[in-house]
């Protein structure tokens, strides 16, 4: 199923390299080389662990329109050499896993998987001698049954493994969406308006005499969580994978119509000029927000403007 492409769609496979995760549990000999001797061999998940760069890599972001899509991961055989015969490992959901995690992270906790918006029915499986990587491993997640308001956690964990410890800190893939209140998928109606000269000074009000040209925006549009507060969407009809989005913050603990800041991706921002946002709301009774910003296409106002008018509506 197509994606946009701002969703990350994590069903690549990632491999680490197993040294990475082993810089820890080895001593340096006098030359400086690292000394494997005393190595005992251990199981872990590479795209595991709540590290902020894995923890984040498992974050799902998927179209929130798509029935059915897959996500993989791996079990590693960590020593220094490959398995030397089968290692059975067993797999298993980890309610304690994701208590712990809510405990010492309390003010952004998560709920388990509710059932109907997965699928995970590996229980086992088996890095072959001679091998130090399982088959890939896979979650099936329903994208369309996902509240993308709340915060939804899936730890899976190695419960158990023949001939080999089990990492401490790579035991657990933590799996998970980002709950965010403005998440989801928006009917857009909107204009852009292609000026062949600068408009300098317009910071608002009405549009000013058009132009050579308009463009309708794009509907619908999917705004995805980065985070519990800022979403994030193309920019006018720009289409996804143009690398020209919006990203919105909203804190309704600050106001309850304001979208504070409202900013564009850095290249983008970067390659245009006297950028002006005069309108950023957000009606929590209609869920809609209303965006008009303008700027110079191209850097120190040399180029053409452009405004561009969107109110977005929730479905």
């Amino acid at each position: 199923m197509k994606k946009s492409l701002i969703f990350k769609n994590f069903s690549a496979i990632i491999i680490a390299v197993t040294g990475l995760f082993l810089t820890s549990c080895v001593k340096n000999t006098r030359d400086g080389a690292v000394d494997f001797s005393q190595l005992a061999p251990f199981v872990q998940i590479p795209e595991g662990s709540l590290v902020p760069s894995k923890f984040s890599n498992a974050g799902l972001q998927f179209d929130g329109a798509d029935l059915r899509d897959s996500v993989y991961f791996r079990v590693n055989y960590a020593a220094t050499t490959v398995a030397p015969a089968d290692i059975t490992v067993t797999l298993g959901i980890d309610a304690a896993a994701l208590a712990a995690y809510n405990a010492a992270n309390p003010a952004a906790p998560y709920l388990i998987f509710p059932a109907n918006i997965y699928s995970f029915t590996t229980t086992t499986v088996t890095i072959k001698a001679g091998q130090s990587y399982s088959d890939p491993i896979k979650l099936v997640v329903f994208p369309f049954r996902v509240d993308p308001a709340i915060n939804y956690m899936l730890p899976i964990s190695i419960t158990a493994a023949s001939g080999a410890a089990i990492s401490g800190n790579f035991g657990t893939v933590y799996y998970h969406f980002i709950g965010n209140k403005l998440a989801g998928t928006y009917n857009n109606v909107g204009t852009r308006y292609n000026y062949s000269t600068s408009i300098a000074g317009w910071n608002g009000g009405p549009i000013p005499a058009c132009c050579y040209s308009t463009a309708v925006c794009g509907t619908p549009k999917v705004l995805a969580a980065v985070n519990s507060k800022i979403v994030t969407t193309y920019y006018a009809n720009l289409g996804a994978g143009t690398d020209r989005d919006y990203y919105i913050t909203y804190d309704d603990g600050v106001s309850l119509t304001d979208l504070w800041p409202v900013t564009f991706t850095p290249s983008f921002e970067a390659g245009v000029s006297n950028i002006v946002k005069p309108v950023h709301t957000y009606d929590p009774v209609l869920k809609r927000l209303h965006l008009v910003t303008s700027y110079n296409n191209q850097p120190g106002g040399a180029g053409s403007d452009r405004i561009v008018d969107e109110t977005m509506t929730k479905q």
